[in-house]
Formats: C-alpha cells, sequence, structure tokens
C-alpha cells in the first residue's frame, strides 16, 4: 500500500522496511485464534484514539463524548477494565464549534497509563495518535469491537440518495487513516477510499 492509498504489488524481495504488507484476513484461517485483550479492552482503547488522550506527565487519561450513551457507555467499560478505579465524570460546556454540553471522564493512574503503554497506546493527543499494535494481534471479533467504539467517535454515515450509504472515519492524522484502512481490508476484506 502506497502513501497514496493504492495497492500495489511487489515481489517479496522488493519489499524494503517501512513498506506496509497487506493481507486479507477475511480468511478466518489467517487470523489469530486468541486474542490477547478482551472485547471490553478494545472497546475502550476505540473510544480512546476517537476521542480520548494520554498525557504522561500527569499521569492523565481523559475521553470527552457530547453523546450521553457514548459517554456511559466508555465509564461502564472504564469500571469494568479497570475495577476499582475511580474515573471523575463531569459536564462541560462546549469548548469550540460545538453547542452541546459534553461529558468528560478523567483518571489519574501511573498504573493506568503504563498499562495502556504495554497495549501500544501511547501519550499524545489526536495528531499523534495510532491504532494500538496490541489490536492487529486480535481476532476479528476483537478488531470489529475497537472499531465500533472508534467510529462511535470519529465516525460518521451519510446517506446522499436513498439506496447510498457513505461510512466515513474523521482524524486530523493521515497515518491513523491510513492505519483504519490497512485495517478495515486485512480484517473485513472492505475496500476503502480517501475523500478530502
Amino acid at each position: 500500500l502506497t502513501p497514496e492509498f493504492k495497492h500495489v504489488w511487489r515481489e517479496a524481495r522488493d519489499l524494503q522496511e517501512g513498506d506496509f504488507l497487506c493481507v486479507n484476513r477475511a480468511d478466518s484461517s489467517l487470523l489469530p485464534s486468541k486474542s490477547p485483550i478482551t472485547t471490553e479492552v478494545a472497546a475502550w482503547l476505540g473510544y480512546v484514539v476517537s476521542d480520548g488522550y494520554v498525557r504522561a506527565a500527569t499521569n492523565l487519561v481523559e475521553f470527552s463524548s457530547a453523546y450521553k450513551s457514548v459517554a456511559l457507555d466508555y465509564l461502564s467499560l472504564c469500571e469494568e477494565v479497570f475495577p476499582g478505579t475511580i474515573f471523575k465524570y463531569s459536564l462541560r460546556n462546549p469548548t469550540s464549534y460545538g453547542v452541546r454540553k459534553c461529558a468528560y471522564i478523567s483518571v489519574s493512574s501511573k498504573a493506568l497509563v503504563d498499562q495502556v503503554e504495554k497495549w501500544g497506546l501511547f501519550p499524545g493527543n489526536s495528531y499523534d495518535r495510532t491504532i494500538p499494535e496490541i489490536i492487529y494481534r486480535c481476532d476479528k471479533s476483537v478488531v470489529a469491537k475497537f472499531l465500533s467504539a472508534y467510529f462511535e467517535g470519529d465516525g460518521s454515515i451519510y446517506c446522499p440518495t436513498e439506496k447510498t450509504v457513505q461510512i466515513a472515519a474523521h482524524s486530523v492524522n493521515p497515518n491513523l487513516l491510513w492505519e483504519l484502512k490497512l485495517i478495515l481490508w486485512e480484517y473485513f476484506g472492505i475496500l476503502t477510499s480517501r475523500v478530502f
């Protein structure tokens, strides 16, 4: 796959360090038989990749959503994935172009930040975000949960005509969009296009 999102065929001897190899994992025989994380962890990671951030300096993990159902689902996952950890929930007025109050859910915990780094989710904001490496080692059902949570935050559905449905992922990070393109192809056989 080229940086322009084009599939090109190369022989193995022509591969170079940094190239991405697309493997269609829609064939379940090519998928891992056991995932290293649960579907709940995958969903939690999907939410944080879409609408959260991790700050190592303050050991802070924060998530925000203007949708109550999404915020409550994330909070429920927090309690399930990190039992006994106290998460702070608050409502705030919109800070940018939004008109709805947003739910903010945060925790300051070095142990939690260390754990998410082990899963491959590193400190940073939307400009730095990538799909955690552990997701690529999961089976299809776990990857689907990650993508479902991601699309809850940074996805949209558009129906320009009665017979046309477009599903879109949004990000300021072109590398993240490229990774989404790869994972949709590798696990589900879904070819995507990039629209600017």
